[in-house]
Parts: C-alpha cells; sequence; structure tokens
C-alpha cells in the first residue's frame, strides 16, 4: 500500500504502461506511481489553482484531465512531460468535469 500527501485528493487512472495516475486539486499537479517500483513522479500544472479533477487514459498513453477551477482541459504527455491546455474556441468559460475517452469515435468527452 502507498500513501499519497493529503493534499492530493485523488481520482486514479490506471494507464497503458501500468503507471497509476493520480489528481492533487489542492496542490495543483497532477501524479504518477509505478507499482512495481513504489516511484513516484509529479507534474506541477503551471496555471494556478487549476483543480485538476477527472482523469482517463488515452491509448497512446497520454493523460486527459480537467481542470474544474480553471475551466480548462489539459493533456500529460509522460514521454516529454508536456503539458497542453485546451480551451473552447469561443473564449467562453467552461465547467469540465469528467472525462472518458470515446475510442470508436477518435475522441475525449468531457
Amino acid at each position: 500500500m502507498y500513501r499519497l500527501h493529503s493534499r492530493l485528493r485523488t481520482i486514479p487512472a490506471l494507464a497503458p504502461d501500468g503507471w497509476l495516475w493520480y489528481t492533487g486539486q489542492a496542490a495543483n499537479k497532477l501524479g504518477r506511481l509505478d507499482p512495481q517500483t513504489g516511484e513516484f513522479r509529479e507534474y506541477p500544472l503551471t496555471k494556478p489553482d487549476s483543480g485538476p479533477h477527472g482523469l482517463v487514459s488515452d491509448k497512446e498513453g497520454n493523460i486527459w484531465f480537467t481542470a474544474i477551477s480553471a475551466g480548462y482541459v489539459g493533456k500529460v504527455d509522460p514521454k516529454t512531460s508536456e503539458i497542453t491546455e485546451y480551451r473552447p474556441d469561443s473564449g467562453a468559460e467552461i465547467d469540465p468535469q469528467h472525462a472518458r475517452i470515446r475510442p470508436q469515435w477518435h475522441s475525449a468527452v468531457y
């Protein structure tokens, strides 16, 4: 069993490589755990108070998350550690909650 820091309120997702991803809403970061070695790695978000929440992994191993406090959807590329933010083209505020991948449509839904 692994203990997560109390500021890391977690909604986990399992990636294709076996790593377990979690959100750290109050800490404004995502993290992952390698259950084979016990190694943790954290990914701080650049936008303050993003409120990372829902997580889902796509078939390429990218981790998609919702930023419920900042109104965007983000993607982490674990190979490069790059975090990309996606916002509506209209500039409208959104309130993403949970994510899921629809492989039959090659899309993510929030």
